[in-house]
């Protein structure tokens, strides 16, 4: 067995040789070559759906459930491991054709269609395998369904697709099967989901109400019945459907058995009384009015008042055309008017595009997320700016877009609510043709500051705020985990590539959606660098101490762009804590001299030795005009230095662990009561642990640290420089011959 299972020849030919040994070997004599042949075909299928080969990888994957069932079935004692093991692969597969139907240049309407329901049939069999599924294959499986019902239906719904009438009715099907999976993946089901469902099944309901004899056949009334108890609907509508499907059901049965009536021959076009006589009276109004029936039934939550379908639009320029009517419309009673108008933001499945006041115009983006494209919100947004361009800009507030977005999420979250992950991209770049079309350059209106609480820095407070290079990489943890192993694996192959390592795509700070690249970054711009025997093992070191970080306190609010690298970070933490983070503000350079005023200081950084110098110097304490600073205590340690391609250790976590001893060593000389650093990959999980281990207050703001303690570099030449004293600042350089350094976003951090 040994030798035939370690074969020197090549590999299919080896699992055609042991293919007809299986055929050969009776009983549990045999389970080692199924073993081998479940995880050859496993391999052929995962191979082939990575480069694009569909029906390749199906008949490979379903060779390997054959031969993992029969292991199953002849070894039960390890049932569960096959399946954890079948479960993998089919969870390799849906990642792969996620990553297709979401590629930068996705396939075609059809064939991304076709790939989404190819993905939803793989993601039914692993939930059959599965009680308890990881969170992002869930998001996966929900992103899948959504864009193939959405797609698919589109097809099947558009006259212009020259479409035959059979592959018009396969597509429609699809997508109300898919649909109605949506459903039950949203609890409470958005009520756009309902009708998008309803208005396939009433189309496929009307052969049935015409009484066409093909629609009363057994098998066209069994899918019926499949479809029908799956709709979202009320309990009371739902209960009557269920009594009405049932007795439909014990027809079904009388007639196959031979023991219903026999009908009286009746003009085509009619239907026959055996089946209206199974219907209860509201069932049968029902099935004679289908659609009419349908749109009254009992959604599963009331709409308020002011809703509207998001599903009446199924073209983008449909709901162009509402909004500028709608928009129009407010011009026309409102225009010469004196009294200030707020435009403002929100996000609201259930409601409708636009709400109005006299004095506000509320636009709701959710029936626009329904159209991401970047060219669909180009017809969107300046669909509701352009009416207003007739009255002058001044008369005109605009919400800030950023903080109207998190406040609607923050909305959405507590409801039980969720943003598809493929969404982000769409709502960030909505946020950005906000302020375009609303600001200087377009209505010229006046811009609202985002009103952010101010944070307190008291003892024991964690006040961090992560980076934009961090914010992607956690995008990646927390949303493509699948997908982690293998690129960190060909960062590794690829490492001694300078010119491979710093590809950059134009669209990473509006959609940071390629794994392999978050990690570059996190790589050569913040000094992570994974272990070569164990590299996934440093991802999870470092992003999960990063969490816990970002879980411990407020989140200090950075800029716009960091903000948005939030949005989809804040909706896990919210689901892992069910907690909202809360952002704010730093509260400025005088209230933090207030706070370290007589402390004992410990700051972690790489230029350790120049600031603490300076420190020593006593100018550090004059740096301004018009700002106090009185004295404190201050202790630096030096941070790793592990900038690409530095690798000082074996990994990062063995890094993070000796600047933990640093710290331990510098806390038992003489405590101290607040940390700081300015370390990259390491600042957020060192302020976790020294958080969690001493209690002191613990404060990070990135490389901005350095000029409150009066070390400028190039990113800072330009901050407070009207209130300084020249004299006492000194221009920093110790990071100017560490290699790497110098190619970080433009040189920023040298001196």
């Amino acid at each position: 067995m040994e030798q035939l299972l370690t074969l020197p020849v090549d590999s299919d030919a080896r699992a055609q040789l042991w293919q007809l040994a299986v055929d050969q070997i009776d009983g549990p004599d045999g389970t080692p070559l199924r073993v081998a042949l479940a995880r050859h075909c496993g391999q052929a299928a995962a191979e082939a759906s990575s480069e694009g080969h569909w029906a390749v990888a199906n008949d490979q994957l379903q060779e390997a459930v054959d031969h993992y069932g029969a292991i199953a079935n002849g070894w039960p004692e390890r049932r569960e491991v096959v399946q954890q093991e079948l479960a993998g692969l089919l969870a390799r597969l849906i990642a792969d054709l996620h990553s297709s139907v979401h590629a930068s240049e996705p396939p075609p309407p059809r064939e991304r269609g076709e790939l989404c329901w190819r993905g939803y049939g793989l993601a039914l069999r692993h939930r059959a395998l599965l009680r308890e599924r990881e969170p992002w294959l869930e998001a996966l499986e929900e992103q899948l369904v959504r864009e193939g019902g959405l797609t698919l239906r589109q097809l099947a719904t558009d006259p212009e697709q020259p479409l035959a009438a059979n592959d018009r009715q396969r597509l429609r099907r699809q997508a109300l099967d898919l649909l109605l999976h949506l459903a039950t993946l949203h609890e409470p089901c958005p009520e756009w989901i309902g009708l998008a469902a309803r208005e396939l099944l009433v189309v496929e309901l009307e052969p049935l109400q015409a009484g066409a004899p093909e629609a009363l056949e057994p098998e066209a009334l069994r899918l019926l019945i499949g479809w029908l108890p799956r709709l979202p609907l009320g309990p009371a509508a739902a209960a009557d459907l269920a009594l009405a499907l049932e007795r439909v059901r014990l027809s079904l049965e009388l007639l196959e058995r031979g023991l219903g009536p026999e009908p009286s021959p009746k003009p085509a076009g009619q239907p026959r009384p055996a089946l209206r006589a199974a219907l209860p009276k509201a069932a049968a109004a029902k099935a004679a009015t289908p659609a009419k029936a349908l749109a009254a039934d009992t959604p599963a939550q009331p709409p308020r008042p002011d809703s509207a379908p998001l599903l009446r639009f199924s073209q983008p320029g449909e709901l162009a055309r509402h909004l500028q009517l709608e928009s129009a419309g407010w011009m026309r009673n409102h225009v010469g008017g004196r009294t200030p108008v707020q435009l403002s933001l929100c996000l609201d499945p259930q409601a409708a595009p636009l709400r109005h006041t006299s004095n506000q115009l509320l636009l709701n983006l959710a029936p626009l997320l329904e159209f991401p494209e970047v060219e669909q919100l180009d017809r969107l947004l300046p669909a509701f700016f352009s009416p207003l361009q007739g009255d002058t800009g001044a008369r005109f507030r605009l919400e800030e877009p950023n903080g109207a977005v998190y406040g609607a999420l923050t909305q959405l979250w507590q409801r039980g609510g969720s943003l598809a992950p493929g969404l982000f991209p769409a709502l960030i770049y909505a946020t950005e043709l906000w302020t375009r079309c609303g600001g200087v350059g377009g209505l010229g209106a006046a811009m609202d500051p985002w009103q952010l609480p101010v944070a307190e820095l008291r003892p024991g407070a964690s006040l961090l705020r992560p980076g934009n290079v961090e914010l992607a990489a956690l995008q990646s943890v927390l949303q493509q985990s699948a997908g982690l192993d293998e690129a960190l694996v060909e960062i590794r192959r690829h490492h001694h590539d300078r010119q491979w390592m710093e590809r950059r795509s134009e669209r990473w700070w509006m959609e940071p959606a390629d794994v392999v690249e978050n990690l570059c970054r996190l790589h050569t711009n913040a000094g992570f660098y994974a272990s070569s025997h164990a590299p996934l093992e440093s991802l999870q070191r470092w992003s999960q101490a990063s969490i816990a970080a970002l879980l411990s306190g407020p989140v200090l609010f950075g800029n716009d762009s960091i903000v948005r690298m939030f949005l989809p970070v804040a909706q896990a933490l919210q689901r892992q804590s069910g907690r909202v983070p809360e952002l704010v503000q730093w509260p400025g350079p005088q209230a933090f001299y207030n706070f370290i005023a007589n402390q004992e200081v410990l700051f972690v950084t790489p230029l350790a030795a120049e600031v603490e110098a300076h420190h020593r110097s006593g100018r550090a304490f004059g740096l301004f005009t018009d700002v106090r600073i009185r004295p404190y205590g201050l202790r630096c340690t030096p941070a790793p230095m592990s900038i690409y391609p530095n690798r000082p250790d074996r990994g990062f976590e063995d890094s993070l662990e000796r600047s933990l001893e640093q710290v331990e060593r510098a806390h038992r000389q003489r405590p101290f009561t607040v940390f700081t650093a300015v370390a990259g990959a390491y600042g957020l999980p060192l302020c976790q642990a020294v958080h969690r281990r001493y209690g002191v207050a613990c404060l990070y703001i990135g490389n901005a640290m350095h000029a409150y303690f009066g070390v400028e570099q190039n990113t800072t030449a330009d901050w407070m420089v009207s209130q300084r004293r020249p004299e006492n600042w000194v221009r920093a350089k110790g990071l100017n011959d560490i290699p790497g350094v110098e190619r970080i976003e433009g040189g920023r951090y040298l001196g």
